[in-house]
Order: structure tokens, then sequence, then C-alpha cells
């Protein structure tokens, strides 16, 4: 269980924490194989689930599924069975909009019954998305339980921030709802992920991961009216350093449809610029979006389509690099709600490859399957040019445990700088006569530090006690501190999720625990 924003306790049956016990090939592939709480059969063996790893700077074909804005409909079951059984990934990156609970937490437990087959069995992350950590605070506390990023193996201090690498691919996430603005308050924290972004990228070897990808959920290029320049500010805040590191391709989600760019940068096609591609059409009826595409369509945008599907990234070499997005299904009017909202669902025996949407009034609205291949070419985009950088996996950090940061201890004044600046906007309000003002905030604040502070002991040791007595009735708990992410003997992050009884192998000899 955990406690939420507003004070709450909710008990999830569904979050578990587990630890990889072994990694080995297994049927021509690496396999992580873990056990979870009670995983044992009939006669008490112990069951081990297994996924497919693909590790860093591997030689070997990488496969990417790419998906967003999900939610909890006969549509998004029907995309999470066409990317386990068809596309069959290496590792899939959700742009965000998971579950679309909204404050009601049970819904986070059954879109994971409805996404456990996938999530199960193969290494899933998931960027932050409005629906996940805006809405409240409870919603975000439910999200970031659930989900562990990559953050502290990127020497990130925010989980919201962070990098890691597949194959011959580095990727990179940037949350779309931390602040950009350089105002008083604001500067310091927007100039501290710009220069993690930064570092981040600079740090790549391309030779060993020549593909750079990013991901953030509101996407900066968006030929909708649905969205239409939301994330602008972000977009000219970070747009010229993806752009400076050659980044190949963005993936994003919101705008519920999906849509390809050319290469572009500044508005204006350029090969050596970013492609960006929305995949916000995951499964969510919130739309569909296929009505209110912008006309004419702009130049940078190649295609677009109001359906329902995901795609893929298929990193083969060094050079070449294939995206597939596949319709996996249309829906149609079906009636109106109780809110005079339409209602829609998908028809019976209808086939995804010659569908429509209603009102979906793309160029493209009758193609099934979207296909685009990246050529990379040093010699025309200096850009991308390989070789610069150390690589970008397993940095060493250090964690200030009261502030709950990480600092890259490689550089380990970059974030104090930024504290300073603000310290010195502050000591230069105080000649205006507002000393006194602030030193009262500052002991009140330091009054409800120490009231957090002696809370949390309390609900520590309440934990604690509880888990003991449970524990002493054969309930098995995880009583560590949920800040954290469970790591393997290595200290990396282990991206495990929910699960009630996929993807599992009962244990035998040839399984090394």
């Amino acid at each position: 269980g955990y406690s939420n924003a507003n004070g709450g306790w909710y008990r999830s049956p569904y979050i578990h924490k587990a630890k990889i016990r072994d990694v080995h090939r297994e049927r021509g592939f690496d396999a992580c194989v873990y056990l979870l709480p009670h995983d044992v059969d009939g006669d008490g063996k112990e069951i081990y689930r297994l996924f497919k790893k693909r590790g860093s700077y591997s030689n070997e074909e990488t496969i990417i599924s790419v998906m967003g804005d999900t939610g909890q409909t006969e549509v998004t079951k029907k995309v999470f069975e066409h990317v386990k059984d068809v596309v069959k990934p290496h590792a899939v990156i959700h742009t965000g909009d998971v579950s679309y609970a909204d404050g009601f937490a049970p819904r986070w437990d059954s879109f994971s019954e409805i996404s456990e087959a996938l999530f199960s069995s193969v290494p899933v992350v998931i960027a932050s998305g409005n629906h996940d950590v805006m809405n409240n605070g409870a919603e975000y506390t439910a999200f970031e339980k659930r989900y562990e990023t990559p953050w502290r193996r990127s020497g990130s201090y925010s989980k919201n921030f962070w990098s890691f690498n597949i194959g011959k691919a580095h990727v990179v996430h940037i949350d779309s709802y931390s602040s950009v603005s350089t105002q008083m308050f604001d500067g310091a924290i927007a100039d501290t992920f710009q220069t993690w972004l930064e570092n981040d990228l600079e740090r790549v070897n391309r030779k060993q991961t020549p593909w750079i990808i990013a991901v953030f959920h509101a996407p900066w290029y968006n030929s909708n009216s649905k969205h239409y320049k939301e994330n602008e500010p972000q977009r000219r805040k970070y747009e010229l350093i993806l752009y400076k590191f050659g980044v190949d391709v963005a993936v994003n989600g919101h705008v519920h449809s999906y849509e390809r760019s050319h290469p572009v940068y500044g508005n204006q096609r350029d090969p050596c610029g970013t492609t960006h591609i929305v995949v916000g059409d995951g499964g969510n009826y919130e739309g569909p979006y296929g009505a209110t595409w912008m006309t004419p369509q702009p130049s940078w945008s190649a295609f677009r389509e109001g359906s329902f599907g995901a795609g893929s990234l298929t990193v083969h070499n060094d050079t070449h690099m294939t995206w597939k997005w596949e319709r996996n299904a249309c829906v149609h009017q079906d009636g109106t709600t109780d809110l005079n909202q339409t209602y829609w669902s998908m028809r019976d025996g209808e086939s995804a490859s010659s569908c429509q949407t209603d009102e979906d009034k793309s160029a493209n609205a009758l193609v099934a399957v979207d296909t685009y291949v990246f050529v990379k070419n040093e010699n025309e985009c200096a850009n991308r040019k390989m070789g610069t950088g150390s690589g970008g996996e397993k940095l060493t950090f250090t964690e200030v445990e009261d502030e709950g940061i990480a600092s890259n201890s490689s550089d380990p004044h970059i974030y104090q700088i930024q504290t300073l600046k603000v310290a010195l906007v502050l000591s230069l309000m105080c000649l205006g006569g507002t000393c006194y003002a602030l030193w009262k905030t500052l002991q009140a604040l330091k009054r409800a530090k120490f009231a957090v502070g002696v809370h949390a002991v309390h609900m520590d040791n309440d934990r604690i006690r509880v888990d003991e007595d449970e524990d002493e009735n054969g309930v098995e708990l995880n009583v560590s501190n949920s800040f954290h992410a469970a790591q393997d003997d290595e200290g990396d992050e282990m991206l495990l999720f929910a699960g009630t009884g996929q993807n599992r192998i009962v244990s035998s000899s040839n399984v090394n625990i």
C-alpha cells in the first residue's frame, strides 16, 4: 500500500517489487527470470516469470514498440495483443497517459490486469503524461508507486527525467510538465533540467549507440487542432539542444491520433532535423481526433490518420532503422452518454486493414500501415556524426537523502550553482525591506519540515509494525523505502510491473537461481 497526497491510504493487491535472479540465453534471446510473492503451483513449487532482454550496445536487431494514451477499452486490449503477438518487441516505450484512472485508484489496478500479458513479458518504460502526473497529487503518487524509471542510473535527480541504452539506441525522456520558465523562483529548476539534458546527450557515444530517440508526452509538432502548440514553450527551450546533438526521432502521445513528420527544425523541413511521431492512438476514447485535422496540412507533416494503433522502431544496424505504424482498430459513433458525449465502439468482424474511423478527414484515412526508413548519413548531417561522448549509462552519483536529489559526482557544483542563483535573488529582495517576512517564512518552512519528518518517522514505524504483524500470519510484504527503485546486483533499477500470473515458467534444473 501507499499513502496518497490527500492523506488517505490505499492498499493495492497488484503492486510488487521483485529481484531478478538470473540472466541467461533462453530460446535464442536474453531472458530475465524473477519471482513474485506467492508464485507457486498447486504442489508448492516456485513458478518463475521470464521476459526478454536486449542489452546495451548489442549488435543484434532491436525492436522497440511505441504506444500512448492507452486507457482501458476493447481497443486497448486489441493494441496490447497486437504488440505482444505480432510485433514481439524487445522493449516497450509508452508515451504517457496510461490508465486514465483520474483519481480513482482501483482503475490503476484494473489497467494492470489489462496490460499484464504484455507488460510482464517485456521491459516497459513510461513517459509522464498529464493524466499520470498533472491531475492531482494522488494521481502522481499512484503513477510513481507503480512504474519505476531509470532516473538514478541516468545521473538525474528527478524521476521524470531519465535515459537508457538498448541495443544501438540511446533513449532520453523529457518531462512535458516540468517548468521551462526562467522567472525568479522557477529558473534554477528549469536550468537544471536543461543542464542534465545537455550533459546526457553529450555523453552519448555514437559508435556504440548511433541512434538517439527522445520521448516526451506532449508533442512539439502536431497539425491537429486538439492540443495544437500546447507544448510550444518547451519546444522553444529544448529544440535547439535536440538539433545540436542530432536526435533522430522524437515519439509523443497526448493527441489521440497518429501523425509522422518529415525531419523538421524550427517549423521548417530540415534533413538534419528530428522526425517527430505522435502515437496517441493507443485506445482511449477521449476523441478520436480524426475530425479536427487542420487544413491545409503543414509542409512538415508527412502522414496523419485518425484511428487506433501502435508503432515500432526496428534498429537494424549503425546506419538503418525502420519505423512502422499499424492500425489496429477503427471506431464508429454509437449513441451518446448521459452527459451528451459521443459513445464510440468497434464493429464486430471489421478488418483494421480496410476500415475507416467515422469523421476522419485525413488524406490517409484508408491507409492502414505507415513505414519510414531512417538512413544515417553523417557526411550530410554533422550533428549525427558518430564517435563523440563516453557513453550514457552507469554513472556514479551521490544522493542527498534529505532533499531527495541525486547529482552527478563528476561535476558536483552544477546544481549548487543553480541554488546559489536563487539565494542571490532572495538576498537582493531583502534590500527592499522584505527580510523580516522572508525570515518568518523560513521559520515556518522549518517547522513544517520538522513536522513532516516526525510524521514520516511515525508512518515508517507504523508500517514496520504492520508488516511484522502480518508476516506472522504468512503475508509477505515489502517494507523497503519505495523512493528507491528495485535494483539488481549491479545497482540498476529493475523495471518490473504488476502481475497476477502471466508468462511463468516452473522452476527446474536449467534455471539457475
